[in-house]
Parts: C-alpha cells; sequence; structure tokens
C-alpha cells in the first residue's frame, strides 16, 4: 500500500494575528457550516480515491487557522471522517493545532478521546506584552492551563509552538519561557523566529517605525538559549526550527521535509502525489462554492527535474540528522558526477557545512543562514 499524509486546513481564527500571511480568516456561523460541509464532500471523494489507488493515509494534520475554534462536536466529527479513510496498518499519528484561548478541560478530553494523538499548542509567548505584539488572542494565564490540561488530558504527544526575536522581547523573556514550556514535560516543542511578511500588519508597522527589530545578537543568543535549555532537558534540535524526545518527532512533519507524498484538503491547501503539485481555490467562500459542484482545485505544476533537486536541497538541509546526500546537489541534467559541487569546500571552510558519511550537513552556524546556504548549494 502507498503512503501519504493527509492535511486538512481550517481557515477560521478569533482574529487574525499581527504577523500571520496564512489564509485565515473570523468568519460567521453560516461561513464556518458551508466550509465544513464542502470538506465533508472533499474528504469522502478523497477516501474514494485512496481506495481506488491504493493508497493509505499514514497521518492526518489538521491546522489553520484555529481548528479548535470550530464547535467541538463539529471538529469531533471532521476527525471520524477523516479516520474513516483507509489508514496505514499499525497506527498513525492525528495532529490538531489549537490556540490556548480556544480550549478548556474538558473539550481537550474530548479531542484526544476522538483519536487526536498529537496537540499542537500555539504558545508563541509567555509574555503578555509579547503576546500583544503579535496580536495573540490568547494570555499568558491561558497558556499555562492549556498547556497543563492537555497534559492532563492523555494525548500522547503534546507540542509546542514558542516565536522568538519579536520587538520588545529580550533573551532572558525567551530563556524562561523555554523552561517553562520545557519543565512542564512538553516532549516537542518548536521555535520559530519571527519574519516581517509583507503586507501584514506588523511589517506595516515596521515600516512605519513604530516597532524596531530586535538585534541581531540578542537573536542569536535566542536560537542558542534553545539548544541549550531544551537539550538540557533531553528534547534534540532535529530539524532547523524543532526540537523533540528521541522518538517523539512529528512523523506529519518529517512526511514534507522527507519530499512524501501528501493531500491537502480545504481552501489554498497544496498536494504533491506522483511529481504533481496541485492546488485549491485559495478563498474560503470560493472553497465553499467550488466544493458545492465536487471540485475545488485551481492549479497544477509538474516539477521539473530542476525543481525537484531544489526542493531536495531546501528540504534536505533542514534535517539536522540525515542532511543531504552528495548526489543530489549534483546539476539537474546530469552533466556532472556525484562529486561535490565546486563552492562546496568554501562553504566547508567557512564553517557552515560539514561533510559526512557522503552527506552534507549544516552546521551550527549554519543553522543561522540556512536559507542562504541552501541557496548558495542550489545554484
Amino acid at each position: 500500500m502507498r503512503p501519504l499524509a493527509l492535511y486538512i486546513h481550517i481557515p477560521f481564527c478569533t482574529r487574525k494575528c499581527r504577523y500571520c500571511d496564512f489564509v485565515s480568516r473570523a468568519a460567521s456561523a453560516q461561513h464556518i457550516a458551508d466550509y465544513v460541509r464542502g470538506l465533508g464532500v472533499e474528504l469522502s471523494l478523497f477516501s474514494e480515491w485512496c481506495r481506488d489507488a491504493g493508497c493509505v493515509v499514514s497521518s492526518i494534520y489538521l491546522g489553520g487557522g484555529t481548528p479548535t475554534l470550530l464547535p467541538q462536536g463539529v471538529l469531533a466529527s471532521l476527525i471520524e471522517s477523516a479516520l474513516s479513510c483507509p489508514l496505514q496498518p499499525g497506527g498513525i499519528e492525528v495532529t490538531v493545532e489549537a490556540n490556548p484561548g480556544t480550549v478548556d478541560a474538558a473539550g481537550l478530553r474530548r479531542l484526544c478521546a476522538s483519536g487526536v494523538s498529537r496537540l499542537s499548542l500555539g504558545v508563541q509567548s509567555l509574555s503578555d506584552d509579547t503576546l500583544g505584539v503579535l496580536g495573540r488572542a490568547h494570555t499568558v494565564a491561558q497558556a499555562e492551563r492549556a498547556m497543563d490540561d492537555a497534559l492532563a488530558a492523555g494525548f500522547p504527544f503534546v507540542s509546542v509552538d514558542l516565536i522568538f526575536g519579536v520587538p520588545g522581547g529580550s533573551p532572558d523573556e525567551f530563556a524562561r519561557a523555554l523552561r517553562a514550556v520545557a519543565g512542564r514535560g512538553i516532549s516537542h516543542v518548536s521555535t520559530y523566529a519571527l519574519t516581517f511578511e509583507p503586507g501584514t500588519p506588523l511589517q506595516r508597522a515596521l515600516r512605519r517605525g513604530e516597532i524596531a527589530p530586535v538585534d541581531e545578537e540578542e537573536v542569536i543568543a535566542m536560537f542558542d538559549a534553545a539548544d541549550e535549555i531544551l537539550g538540557s532537558r533531553g528534547l534534540v534540535r532535529y530539524e532547523v526550527s524543532n526540537f523533540a524526545r528521541p522518538g517523539d518527532e512529528c512523523r506529519h512533519n518529517l512526511t514534507y521535509w522527507h519530499r512524501g507524498e501528501y493531500r491537502g484538503l480545504g481552501a489554498a491547501a497544496h498536494s504533491f502525489i506522483d511529481g504533481v503539485r496541485f492546488w485549491n481555490t485559495p478563498t474560503v467562500l470560493g472553497y465553499s462554492r467550488a466544493m458545492g459542484e465536487g471540485m475545488a482545485r485551481s492549479g497544477s505544476e509538474r516539477l521539473t527535474c530542476e525543481q525537484e533537486r531544489t526542493e531536495r536541497i531546501m528540504l534536505g538541509l533542514r534535517l539536522l540528522t540525515e542532511g543531504v546526500r552528495i548526489e543530489d546537489l549534483r546539476p539537474a541534467d546530469g552533466t556532472r558526477s556525484a562529486e561535490a559541487p565546486s563552492n562546496l569546500p568554501a562553504l566547508i571552510a567557512g564553517g557552515l557545512v560539514e561533510q559526512r558519511q557522503g552527506r552534507v550537513l549544516l552546521t551550527r552556524q549554519g543553522l543561522l543562514v540556512a536559507d542562504r546556504v541552501a541557496l548558495e548549494l542550489v545554484v
């Protein structure tokens, strides 16, 4: 049987965060009902396709947006429908993203009982001032309660997201958040450096001079603090932004980083099957209307050899325990052998990458400029 990961996009939020450029929006009860109805149709079509194609679902991930903004019964029914698809034997990982302000102890117990094995909490910060800068719709008290309630609910895995490099923040503040999260026994932590995405309220505030970016040395100190503090609790950086206890890595995201096949359902969701990338209509209302007619796909492309090579490099470097095979660095036209590319010695000499057993891996210094290193190897 051929495995693939299933992603279901829930684009609704209490309000849009100031840094977010994802497809998400506030919506009425009717908009939510229409959208979920469309997801039900798309899930049914996907399940039928799986049976015909001999595919099985290896992981399910409900992201957003805020999936836990859906009524509890609706969310449980959606998970039940997803679990009715052909599943990989031996058990699968089911992840649901949650905003701390949208969950309570009873709801989390119900979510766990519905088959969810991994809860991903968007804590982002344990400073109310920083949460205000980010435009998050929850407080520190709600975040702390949500972490404790999630652990008590019995989820096999609880993951927490944190953002560093937020204007007004400090290395000490971020270190306190890391200790508070790891000290609770959270087994998976994602740490993301804040990026000012074009068109977001935070980026506009930066351009107007209302906020200032955090000093680069302080950002590096926060990056290093994650390694030190989480590492002392047994969480290993297995990907540029992700730490986990060995065995607690996110299987769904590993599918993306390994360039495995996946299917995305919902507005703006992307899929990758048989070397073809395809995607759904990008708006919530457009998706609901399209699924009323049984099809929401709005575009597709077959990846060229060069695009596949670029993806192997960009994604492979993120996996710190594996890196990229040297043979994957050669030009896509096959004119060069599997020897190291000409710019690799300079990257090694600069301390950005290391070569080990036929693979190229990022060093600690290379982690700080991972995107730049990947682009140099792509050229």
